[in-house]
């Protein structure tokens, strides 16, 4: 069995000032060649009441906390017996932010990859089609992805690089390759908060597919713009989300995940989608 070498990390809570040190792969570092480390640190970690994100640079040294209002109910342990797995088990099995990212790259339809260090391949092999039928249960006809959730080793692993548009954690929930740069994932925490919600999967399916699928009708509302209007501005955008689905609040971030969504998952092109400011100043010269 191979021996996993681990980074020892003095962590202290930034909300109540537990302190304590954990061990983290030293492989996860490895995979990072600049810029900070995300990590989740899971309630019971460091102390038994919160859970928060610290930002790590290459070297080991934690440059700053980040908090976490979300709340996870306890996790089932998964049952290798199981056709399909909760998404309560998956969230228990590699943790919240981990899972938000998974939502992320499901939303774009890009490659997941789930890195395992401990690999026997027949429990491997149940477990990524135990997770394959899973997603495929969860999504629905129309959304449905061209890539399988893959389980590799490490040295499958090596074969990528930090520029491909790719998904790439490990069993621990680290994250080691993604091609974004999110620290709060706002439409994906929202689904996958109504969805913990509740515990059956049948359930969760339900309440999964009907966010997906009002967030369908805002693609193409969004693709029908694009093929009407030469420019669209983000804040006219905005407005006519408000009206048409009654939102009280579109933020930002929902108005780029649909911009990349449609560029990756429809291949669209969405250039047309532009700030009020430089529109007026586009006018002006014409």
């Amino acid at each position: 069995m191979t021996q996993v070498t681990e980074v020892s990390l003095h962590v202290k809570c930034p909300i109540c000032g537990l302190e304590k040190d954990i061990n983290v792969p030293a492989y996860v570092f490895e995979s990072k060649q600049f810029g900070a480390l995300k990590i989740q640190i899971p309630k019971g970690s460091v102390c038994a009441e919160h859970q928060f994100l610290i930002y790590v640079d290459t070297k080991g040294n934690i440059r700053s906390y980040e908090t976490s209002d979300f709340h996870l109910p306890t996790a089932i342990k998964h049952e290798e017996k199981k056709a399909l797995l909760k998404i309560t088990d998956f969230v228990g099995m590699v943790g919240e932010f981990a899972t938000l990212n998974v939502i992320h790259a499901l939303l774009l339809d890009l490659p997941i990859y789930l890195v395992q260090t401990k690999f026997d391949p027949e429990m491997l092999e149940q477990m990524e089609k135990t997770i394959n039928n899973t997603l495929t249960a969860l999504l629905p006809g129309f959304f449905k992805n061209h890539n399988d959730l893959r389980i590799i080793d490490r040295k499958e692993l090596y074969g990528f690089r930090q520029t491909d548009l790719i998904l790439a954690i490990d069993q621990f929930g680290y994250i080691l390759i993604c091609p974004w740069e999110i620290n709060k994932f706002e439409i994906e925490q929202e689904i996958l908060e109504k969805v913990l919600k509740l515990d059956d999967f049948k359930q969760q399916k339900i309440i999964f597919q009907q966010l997906l699928t009002t967030f369908f009708r805002k693609l193409n509302y969004v693709g029908d713009l694009l093929l009407k209007q030469e420019v669209i501005s983000i804040d006219d955008l905005k407005s006519e989300f408000k009206k048409t689905f009654m939102q009280k609040r579109v933020s930002n971030y929902e108005i780029e995940l649909i911009k990349a969504v449609l560029t990756h998952r429809f291949k669209k092109d969405t250039s047309k989608i532009q700030q009020k400011a430089f529109n007026k100043l586009k006018e002006s010269l014409w």
